[in-house]
């Protein structure tokens, strides 16, 4: 599969049994469907930035 820049992906449930690591944004968490992630690149590094509407949720786990 040749990822995209700029476009949205949903990364498979083989991917989170494969790599189980704490650290990564939960697939299905409480029931709800994977998280969505944006492509960005920079230099030569791709990113995968996780989108959510919880906004509001995220700055409370922050503090």
């Amino acid at each position: 599969m040749k990822v995209q820049i700029g476009y949205i992906y949903h990364i498979k449930d083989d991917f989170f049994d494969k790599i189980n690591d704490k650290g990564l944004m939960i697939n299905h968490e409480n029931g709800r469907s994977r998280p969505t992630y944006f492509t960005i690149k920079d230099k030569d590094i791709l990113w995968f930035i996780p989108l959510s509407s919880k906004v509001s949720t995220y700055y409370r786990s922050k503090n």
